[in-house]
């Protein structure tokens, strides 16, 4: 397994949300122009089909360290303008925002001492099958597999254990000489 910190992003098609079972929680998910094309929007609301995307909300985990995380693009630096030009189409129609002003997701780090070997293990199967499902994408690191999942210490009700061989050869057909 990598020791480089894996984040991945909510990117689930038609620009949905998404349940994270180890949080219970809903993560906005990335906003595509191309999901939207196409369809009819206020004249005032082009603006947003300006931009390239929205980013979702992204999950950190570092095995390394022990730590992880829930982050929100956009109170960062590289999605400032992104920020502020939803918040000026937001002011102008707060009845589709639920407000005249979009809030940033709180950070949320969980830190070692926080990080139980089940926890740990929880979030990077959810992780996993949310790639594999198509709802999470990588945005950086290297999502480990699920025979890594399964290697590590901890506890995951869903995750079956691996196929276990009962060392008994499977018989071809074929004559015996």
């Amino acid at each position: 397994m990598s020791n480089e910190p894996l984040i991945v992003e909510v990117c689930m098609e038609k620009n949905r949300q998404l349940i994270f079972t180890p949080l219970n929680e809903k993560l906005r998910g990335r906003w595509n122009n191309t999901v939207a094309a196409g369809r009819s929007m206020h004249e005032s609301l082009q603006t947003l089909s300006e931009l390239p995307y929205i980013p979702g909300i992204r999950l950190l985990v570092d095995t390394a360290k022990r730590r992880l995380g829930k982050i929100d693009p956009l109170g960062t630096d590289e999605f400032a303008a992104t920020f502020r030009i939803i918040n000026k189409v937001a002011g102008d129609h707060p009845q589709l925002f639920g407000g005249s002003q979009v809030r940033v997701e709180d950070p949320v780090l969980y830190e070692a001492d926080q990080v139980s070997d089940d926890e740990l293990k929880r979030w990077l199967y959810w992780i996993w099958r949310g790639i594999k499902g198509g709802k999470l994408m990588v945005v950086s690191g290297t999502a480990p597999s699920i025979d890594e999942i399964r290697a590590l210490p901890g506890y995951v009700r869903q995750l079956k254990p691996a196929p276990q061989s009962n060392g008994k050869q499977k018989q071809t057909s074929g004559s015996a000489s």
